[in-house]
Protein backbone atom coordinates (compact mmCIF):
# COMPACT_ATOMS: atom_id res chain seq x y z
CA UNK A 1 0.00 0.00 0.00
CA UNK A 2 1.23 3.45 -0.84
CA UNK A 3 -0.13 6.83 0.26
CA UNK A 4 0.13 10.13 -1.60
CA UNK A 5 1.42 11.90 1.52
CA UNK A 6 2.78 11.16 4.97
CA UNK A 7 0.20 9.93 7.45
CA UNK A 8 -0.68 12.16 10.37
CA UNK A 9 -2.82 9.72 12.40
CA UNK A 10 -4.15 6.16 12.17
CA UNK A 11 -7.20 6.77 14.33
CA UNK A 12 -10.41 6.55 12.25
CA UNK A 13 -12.16 9.07 14.50
CA UNK A 14 -9.49 11.70 13.93
CA UNK A 15 -8.19 11.16 10.42
CA UNK A 16 -6.89 14.28 8.73
CA UNK A 17 -7.30 13.48 5.05
CA UNK A 18 -7.32 11.03 2.17
CA UNK A 19 -3.95 9.37 2.89
CA UNK A 20 -5.27 8.12 6.24
CA UNK A 21 -8.49 6.95 4.61
CA UNK A 22 -6.55 4.95 2.02
CA UNK A 23 -4.54 3.17 4.71
CA UNK A 24 -7.53 2.65 7.04
CA UNK A 25 -9.43 0.87 4.25
CA UNK A 26 -6.55 -1.61 3.97
CA UNK A 27 -6.05 -2.13 7.72
CA UNK A 28 -9.47 -2.16 9.41
CA UNK A 29 -12.42 -4.49 8.83
CA UNK A 30 -15.56 -2.73 7.59
CA UNK A 31 -19.14 -3.98 7.69
CA UNK A 32 -19.40 -3.55 3.91
CA UNK A 33 -16.83 -3.00 1.17
CA UNK A 34 -17.28 -1.16 -2.07
CA UNK A 35 -16.93 -3.27 -5.20
CA UNK A 36 -14.18 -2.53 -7.65
CA UNK A 37 -14.29 -2.91 -11.39
CA UNK A 38 -17.10 -2.13 -13.78
CA UNK A 39 -19.99 -2.35 -11.32
CA UNK A 40 -20.85 0.23 -8.68
CA UNK A 41 -22.14 -1.25 -5.49
CA UNK A 42 -21.06 -2.99 -2.33
CA UNK A 43 -20.57 -6.44 -0.87
CA UNK A 44 -20.49 -7.80 2.65
CA UNK A 45 -17.21 -7.39 4.51
CA UNK A 46 -17.13 -8.02 8.27
CA UNK A 47 -20.92 -8.30 8.25
CA UNK A 48 -22.49 -11.67 7.51
CA UNK A 49 -25.81 -9.84 7.01
CA UNK A 50 -26.82 -6.18 7.03
CA UNK A 51 -30.11 -4.32 6.74
CA UNK A 52 -30.81 -0.59 6.88
CA UNK A 53 -33.91 -0.12 9.02
CA UNK A 54 -34.04 3.68 8.84
CA UNK A 55 -31.74 6.56 7.86
CA UNK A 56 -30.05 6.25 11.27
CA UNK A 57 -30.45 2.57 12.18
CA UNK A 58 -28.69 -0.48 10.77
CA UNK A 59 -29.12 -4.09 11.84
CA UNK A 60 -26.17 -6.36 11.20
CA UNK A 61 -24.70 -9.72 12.12
CA UNK A 62 -20.92 -10.09 12.17
CA UNK A 63 -18.98 -12.88 10.55
CA UNK A 64 -17.41 -14.99 13.30
CA UNK A 65 -13.65 -15.17 13.74
CA UNK A 66 -12.60 -11.57 13.03
CA UNK A 67 -9.84 -11.08 15.58
CA UNK A 68 -8.10 -8.00 16.91
CA UNK A 69 -4.31 -8.09 16.97
CA UNK A 70 -2.37 -8.36 20.19
CA UNK A 71 -4.68 -10.93 21.80
CA UNK A 72 -7.61 -8.53 22.26
CA UNK A 73 -10.16 -11.11 21.15
CA UNK A 74 -12.90 -11.30 18.59
CA UNK A 75 -14.72 -8.26 17.18
CA UNK A 76 -18.20 -7.85 18.64
CA UNK A 77 -21.27 -5.78 17.81
CA UNK A 78 -20.41 -3.62 20.83
CA UNK A 79 -17.02 -2.84 19.24
CA UNK A 80 -18.74 -1.72 16.03
CA UNK A 81 -21.27 0.38 17.97
CA UNK A 82 -18.44 2.00 19.95
CA UNK A 83 -16.58 2.90 16.74
CA UNK A 84 -19.62 4.56 15.15
CA UNK A 85 -20.49 6.47 18.32
CA UNK A 86 -16.89 7.62 18.73
CA UNK A 87 -16.73 8.97 15.19
CA UNK A 88 -20.14 10.64 15.55
CA UNK A 89 -19.13 12.31 18.84
CA UNK A 90 -15.38 12.07 19.53
CA UNK A 91 -15.73 13.89 22.86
Amino acid sequence: MRASADLQVLDPAHRKGQPEGDILRCVFSRLIEYRTGDEWGWRLGAAAAIEQLSPTEVRFRLRPGILFTGGFGEMTADDVKFSFERIADPA
